[in-house]
């Protein structure tokens, strides 16, 4: 019967600590859905000549908030890259949608974009000269999304994820 008791107790400091461990690591997000990146000893500092921040970018062109999903592949991003640059192109997405990112201190913006400046000067330019033509056919709108995207890397450089995207682990991603 001791014995029992014993392995009880155990069991239920056990669980008493996992807990509270649990409610400190839930209480300290703004985002629910991922868990804070562990605090990691960090490789000293390559020289800045040398060293740039990873940069991503991400295409929203839907009227919707952001969800789930999106917020998950955000964090995602910041969890396995905690220097990175996230850029949003979206006309449509508010700047306050990555205000809980911002506030705890990851460099991430809302950027609006012109279509006709955007494509300009990219191998998408001459796309542009039948956008009329383009926009009355049935994939017009898959079409743009991809001309975005080309002319976004072609511009910008850096790595483009669709907004469902999960990294599981960091990618590797070349110095310059």
């Amino acid at each position: 019967m001791k014995r029992l008791r014993l392995w009880v107790a155990m069991c239920a400091a056990t669980l008493l600590v996992a807990m509270n461990a649990a409610t400190r690591a839930y209480s300290a997000r703004a985002y629910p859905s991922c868990p804070q990146p562990p605090r990691r000893r960090r490789a000293p500092p390559r020289p800045p000549s040398t060293t740039k921040k990873p940069a991503f970018a991400l295409l929203w062109t839907t009227r919707e908030p952001i969800g789930h999903v999106t917020r998950s592949c955000l964090e995602s991003i910041f969890y396995h890259h905690p220097d990175a640059n996230v850029s949003i192109y979206s006309n449509t997405l508010a700047d306050r949608a990555v205000a809980p990112l911002q506030a705890r201190g990851y460099a991430i913006a809302v950027r609006r974009y012109d279509v006709t400046a955007l494509l300009s000067s990219t191998p998408a330019e001459p796309w542009l000269e039948r956008l009329e033509e383009w926009q009355r056919g049935p994939y017009f709108y898959s079409h743009l999304t991809d001309a975005l995207r080309l002319a976004l890397l072609w511009r910008d450089g850096g790595v483009y994820l669709d907004s469902d995207v999960l990294l599981v682990r960091p990618l590797r991603l070349p110095d310059s």
